[in-house]
Formats: C-alpha cells, sequence, structure tokens
C-alpha cells in the first residue's frame, strides 16, 4: 500500500484537493489511502469549474426529473434483519411504461441533444435479496464459489436511481445507505477489488471516495457508534476489507515496478503481442478496443506499453466457392487491404509497435492453429512479456469485458496471470482422446518431451513445462483464446513446434480416398470437424481442421497448465476482476447468445438506457444521468480531465484524427469467425 500511495503521488502531484462534503462514519480504505484520496480528491479535479460546466454544457446537461415523469416507478426497500437494522435489506424495483413512454423518452433525450441507446417500452421489475446476496460473498471468500459480481453491479445500479424533488423521492444511493448500509459496504468492497487491477490510482481513490463510506443519518434511532458496530458484526464484511487490502498491496507493488520500468522511456516498457487470426472478418472491433482501452482511458499514472499487432491472413480477400477436395485449390491472394491499412494506420500514429505487421499466411490450410504455431516458432518474437491469441472475430467467443479488463491490467502494469484462457463456454473433462494423443506423440518424442513412451496414470500430469507425458484425461475452454506469458511460451521447446509445423504441411485432406496423413484414430473426428465447418464457408480449411481441434483440446496443457483446467470463477490463483462469470447462453454465436450482441455492461439482462449516475462520475463530469453504467467508468473520467493534460503524442494524433465517442464504448459487429 505503501508503494501505491507513493506512485500515486510521484504520478499526480499537482491535482487539486476537493474537499468531502460528506460526514463519514465508516471507510473500507487504510487511513494512508484516505490522506492520499483527501489529497488528490478526483483525477478531474484539476481541471477548473468553468471547464467542467463547459464539458458538461457540451454532452448535454441532463435533468433528472424527466426520468421519474416517462413512466411509473416504485422502489420499495426493507429490512432483512429487526435485531440490527440499517444493516442488510431486500429491495423490490418496479418500472412499467406510461403511455407514450418510449417516445417520452426519446423526446427528452432529443431535446438534450443527445442520442440514446433504443428505449424498451416493456417494464422492468427486479428483486434484490440481500441475505442471498451476503451468502454468495461468503461461498466466494471460503474458496466455494464466485465472486457476487452481478448482484455487486446489481446494486450499484440501483443506487443510481436519481432522486426527485418533484416527487420527494430519495436517490437509491440515499435510500440503500438508509437501510441497508453493511450490504452496501460489502458490495463497494467487493467493486473496489475488481477496480484495483484495471483502474488507475486516482480513479480508484475517488470510487472508494464516495462509495466505500456509510453515514450516520439524523433521526435514525441508533448512535454512530451501535451502526459502526452493526455493519462491522455483518459477515463477511471484515474478510472483505482484508481481502481488499490484500489486491491492493499486490496491484500496488506492480505499478511500483511499472513506474520503474516507464522511467526509462517507451523503449523501456514490455511488448505485449496480439496475435490475430485473420480470415475475412470485420476487424473494426481491433481498433475500437485498443482506442477504448489505450487511448480514451489514458491517464498520467498509466504506465502503458509496447503493443504489437501481428495479423496472420489466412483467408483469400473473398469467400471461395465450394469445392471437393479434388477440385484444384484457389491461389492464394494479397493480404487483405483492412489488415494492412489498420496496422498502417496504427503504426502512423504511433499507436503500436512499428514491429506490428499484417502478414500473409494462407499455408498450411487449417484454422487458427495454424497461425498459432508460426507464431510459437519465431524465435524473433520471444521478447514478448503476454502475447495474446485471438480469432478474427473474438467475441464469438467470449465477452467482451474480459478482453477490455485484460488489457486495462497490461497496460496499468498490475497483469502477472502465465497462462489465462479467455473464453466463455467450457468443454466436457473427458478421457484425453485417442486422435489427439497419435496426433501430439510425435512431437512430444521429437522434442524430448515424451520419453517415456506411455501416457502419464493421473489426469494431473504437468504439461511439458514438467517434462510428463499426456495425461488421461483433459478439460478446458473451448476454441483456443488465451494469454501467455513470456516463460510459459520460452518453456516448449522449438523442437515441439517444428515438428508440429511440419506435420501441419504435410496433413492430409478428408476428401483422400486413403486420409493417406491423417492416423486411423482421427479419421471419423475429421470427416465430422469438415461437415460441422462448412456453413462458415471455409471448406478448404474445415478439410485440415482436426489439428486445430486436438490443439484445442491440449493448448493449456503444453503451456504449463493441469490437465484439468479449473474454471475462473473459482480459480483462487487468479485476481477478482478475472474471476466474474462470463455466461455463454447459446452455441450460436457469442457468450450472451447472439454473434452481434456484444454487450460491454455487466449480464443484468436488460439495458436500463439513460440512468443515474453514481456519486463519483457525477462529481466530476457534473453530468447526472449517463447511457449506462459502465462496469470500468475510466473514460468518463478521463473525458473531464484530459485538457489539462500533455497527452503522449500518439494519443494527441489519434484524437485528431477520431475525436471521442462520448459515453459510448460498445465495438462495430464483427464479421462472423470463420471457424
Amino acid at each position: 500500500v505503501g508503494a501505491l500511495v507513493a506512485l500515486a503521488r510521484s504520478l499526480a502531484p499537482d491535482m487539486a484537493a476537493r474537499a468531502s462534503s460528506s460526514a463519514p462514519l465508516l471507510r473500507a480504505l487504510p487511513l494512508p489511502l484516505l490522506a492520499l484520496g483527501a489529497q488528490l480528491g478526483a483525477v478531474a479535479a484539476a481541471a477548473s469549474e468553468a471547464s467542467v460546466l463547459a464539458a458538461a454544457a457540451a454532452r448535454g446537461l441532463l435533468e433528472t426529473e424527466p426520468w421519474w415523469r416517462v413512466g411509473s416507478t416504485s422502489f420499495a426497500v426493507w429490512d432483512q434483519s429487526w435485531m440490527t437494522p440499517h444493516v442488510i435489506c431486500g429491495i423490490r424495483f418496479y418500472r412499467e411504461p406510461v403511455s407514450g413512454v418510449g417516445q417520452g423518452l426519446r423526446t427528452w433525450t432529443t431535446e438534450a441533444g443527445l442520442e440514446g441507446p433504443s428505449i424498451r417500452d416493456e417494464k422492468l421489475q427486479w428483486v434484490f435479496d440481500g441475505t442471498v446476496f451476503q451468502q454468495r460473498a461468503l461461498e466466494f471468500y471460503a474458496g466455494r464459489g464466485a465472486p457476487p459480481m452481478n448482484d455487486v453491479w446489481m446494486a450499484i445500479l440501483l443506487s443510481r436511481i436519481p432522486e426527485s424533488d418533484e416527487s420527494s423521492v430519495l436517490s437509491g444511493g440515499g435510500l440503500m445507505e438508509l437501510k441497508c448500509s453493511g450490504m452496501i459496504m460489502l458490495a463497494s468492497l467487493l467493486y473496489a477489488e475488481y477496480l484495483a487491477f484495471v483502474v488507475p490510482v486516482s480513479v480508484l481513490l475517488k470510487f472508494c471516495q464516495h462509495a466505500t463510506v456509510i453515514h450516520h443519518r439524523m433521526g435514525m434511532d441508533e448512535t454512530a457508534e451501535e451502526l459502526s458496530g452493526n455493519i462491522n458484526g455483518l459477515q463477511p464484511i471484515q474478510t472483505a476489507r482484508g481481502s481488499f487490502h490484500a489486491a491492493l498491496q499486490v496491484a500496488g507493488g506492480s505499478r511500483a515496478l511499472a513506474a520503474e520500468y516507464a522511467s526509462l522511456g517507451a523503449l523501456a516498457l514490455p511488448v505485449v503481442d496480439v496475435v490475430v487470426a485473420h480470415c475475412r472478418e470485420d476487424l473494426s472491433w481491433l481498433r475500437e478496443w485498443l482506442r477504448q482501452v489505450l487511448r480514451d482511458e489514458w491517464t498520467p499514472e498509466v504506465r502503458g506499453l509496447r503493443l504489437r499487432l501481428l495479423i496472420y491472413e489466412r483467408c483469400t480477400a473473398a469467400p471461395q466457392p465450394e469445392a471437393s477436395s479434388s477440385q484444384e485449390r484457389p491461389p492464394p491472394t494479397a493480404v487483405s487491404p483492412s489488415a494492412a491499412e489498420l496496422v498502417e494506420g496504427l503504426k502512423r500514429l504511433g499507436a503500436i509497435d512499428m514491429g506490428s505487421a499484417a502478414v500473409e499466411l494462407p499455408e498450411p490450410p487449417g484454422f487458427e492453429n495454424v497461425a498459432y504455431v508460426h507464431y510459437c516458432r519465431n524465435v524473433a518474437l520471444r521478447d514478448a512479456e503476454f502475447a495474446i491469441f485471438l480469432h478474427g472475430a473474438p467475441y464469438d467467443h467470449m465477452d467482451i469485458q474480459t478482453l477490455h479488463d485484460v488489457l486495462r491490467s497490461l497496460a496499468l502494469g498490475t497483469y502477472s496471470v502465465p497462462f489465462l484462457h479467455l473464453n466463455a463456454k467450457r468443454s466436457a473433462q473427458m478421457e484425453l482422446e485417442p486422435c489427439v494423443r497419435d496426433l501430439l506423440r510425435p512431437a512430444l518424442f521429437e522434442s524430448g518431451l515424451g520419453l517415456g513412451g506411455a501416457e502419464s496414470a493421473g489426469a494431473t500430469a504437468p504439461g511439458p513445462l514438467g517434462r510428463g507425458e499426456l495425461p488421461t484425461e483433459m478439460s478446458t475452454y473451448c476454441c483456443s483464446q488465451f494469454v501467455v506469458g513470456r516463460e510459459r511460451l520460452r518453456a516448449v521447446p522449438d523442437a515441439f513446434w517444428d515438428e508440429v509445423w511440419q506435420q501441419l504441411e504435410s496433413q492430409g485432406e478428408v476428401g483422400d480416398a486413403n486420409h493417406s496423413d491423417v492416423p486411423t484414430s482421427c479419421r471419423a473426428s475429421a470427416s465430422r470437424i469438415y461437415e460441422s465447418h462448412q456453413r462458415h464457408g471455409g471448406s478448404w480449411a474445415a478439410e485440415h481442421g482436426v489439428w486445430a481441434v486436438a490443439l484445442e483440446r491440449t493448448w493449456h496443457w503444453i503451456f504449463g497448465e493441469s490437465p484439468l483446467l479449473p474454471i475462473r470463477d473459482v480459480d483462487p490463483r487468479l485476481p477478482l476482476f478475472l474471476r466474474v462469470p462470463r455466461p455463454r447462453a447459446t452455441g450460436d454465436g457469442g457468450p450472451r447468445g447472439a454473434v452481434q450482441d456484444f454487450v460491454n455492461a455487466p449480464d443484468w439482462g436488460f439495458d436500463p438506457g439513460w440512468w443515474g449516475a453514481d456519486s463519483a462520475l457525477a462529481n466530476v463530469t457534473q453530468v447526472p444521468m449517463v447511457v449506462s453504467a459502465l462496469p470500468v467508468p475510466t473514460s468518463l473520467f478521463t473525458a473531464v480531465a484530459r485538457e489539462n493534460w500533455k497527452l503522449p503524442s500518439w494519443a494527441e494524433a489519434w484524437f485528431a484524427e477520431e475525436p471521442e465517442e462520448q459515453y459510448s464504448e460498445k465495438p462495430e459487429a464483427s464479421g462472423q469467425s470463420y471457424r
């Protein structure tokens, strides 16, 4: 924590103080950070009052009263502990459209000069049970469950219901603090631990200045001391506070080390490779991802990184008609202009490393496995601290928030996970298939990893890092998108990748009469893979898909993880922000059920449209309503404070070329993956 405090002071010595107007009873932060919070105030405090108001006017200062006028809203909160009131509660929220509510809200946003999201005319009806949330939190801290972040974000969303003078209604936050202050403290501690690794220090301090404070209000039956004792007696408040402080120490140490590297200049920053297997997908998501995290969320505290973007062009420029394996394969064409132009445009701005490239790789045929193995064979790329392996349409298989948070943590210098699978869909735990064994055994033998001649007797045998044999069982996530650290990449012998590459170049096609180069154990699987991937129009690649599926089952083991890769939600090795459950609804598209259904907000199952800003955001932006409740609100802070900073040249050039889109971080819909 001391290192974090020193780092924050060194990065932001000139930020003006802003006194808090509240009289706090309880705070979750340790005293050194509280003192720093009082000193720094907000990341936006350096902006003058005039500039704040001007920025708010430019965005359209929204009033809260119309929010109440365009719908019939009921918000009820009740105690769930009679002996110790004001600690934990239940909540019922009901909002039903009145006649013309949709048009009324659209008119309201139009008059404000803003274009809001699509307004849903159906009613919203939610119930929040504080005791259920408490039980989930207890299970998480006991190591038996996932962090209850959807409960946390639901509570935070409800706390943002705006107050109404016309209706004599307290704000959601005020009412919940009055009725369930212990529950709000628990939710705030969980949320603060989530943010500890993914936001700059000043943004975290601003959040904690507002969110982790409970007030003793006039008219309460209890004294301040009694209320304090009741809150501290709620389980697992003390455990949550300790967990948050431990996360601060870990993140603070990482930031301090990152600051040392940053002080040495841009060339000393760590290289992070982004490896994309591309086949005709729309790559607009890539520019949006980098713009949102690296440009729009940049502050003077962000260490930064040298992002080397490597797009491997796997397909011809346009879909080819289906052809049997006996027909002549189409000749390779030039690299897709979209990939080349994207890379060159970002290099021209200075936003990515000059070693970035669009790489033409039409052969050998296959899926993303060819691009990944090609990258792993390249010794010249071993200087990367981490490598992120992605499909051309990555959100088909993962939640956007996961990818954004990983890049945020990398840019801040708080990321240290040696292997992380990014996808949402889990594959079954099964005995290792004979096909996988027959494909991998030659590569293991040639590289000296499989010297025992037989598979390991146990499912927990280590991967090649431990020189173990092939395990008996395997379990991982579907569809091959992951992050690997440098040491894990370097630990796999070059001979392994060379042997795999040789087999990729010599593999036979499914249409061959004898499947001459496909092991007997793989022939039925190869046919099924070919048939199932025809709908993507990649018939030639699908004829060579068996290697992609075999590696999909074993990437984690090859890079040193246990054969039974733990589920992220319950993996105690991971920081909280990587353990948030990311559900997948169907097998037809993205983790929420459709290829175009890219939702950056937590999976509440709804889009509330224009919603109240929390106290920290409203204090900085002077805007009481926001488009949606973003899990990571850094961009809303930086949008106000940026005019007082000396931006890096690449960020300044990017803003000049492409102005910021206010209050939006949803990516453009990308094309369907060829897998």
